[in-house]
């Protein structure tokens, strides 16, 4: 379940909304009462990055911004 919102960021980062949007439709359809569990652990995933990228790779974080955007 972890890597679920890590596999749907990076389809969206490699501009493939559509194939992202697919992919989360059909697993949380098959997968019932995940979805608000899915937001919490998004979020939890995107934090685990930006955390990462402030301790070891400052550079890169300038070039994405704040942790809102």
């Amino acid at each position: 379940m972890l890597d679920l919102p890590r596999t749907a960021a990076t389809y969206m980062s490699m501009g493939m909304r559509e194939a992202a949007a697919a992919f989360l439709r059909t697993y949380l359809s098959c997968t019932p009462g995940i979805r608000r569990a899915f937001q919490a652990y998004m979020l939890l995933d995107r934090l685990i990055l930006w955390t990462y990228l402030q301790r070891h790779e400052p550079e890169r974080i300038r070039l994405v911004g704040s942790f809102r955007a």
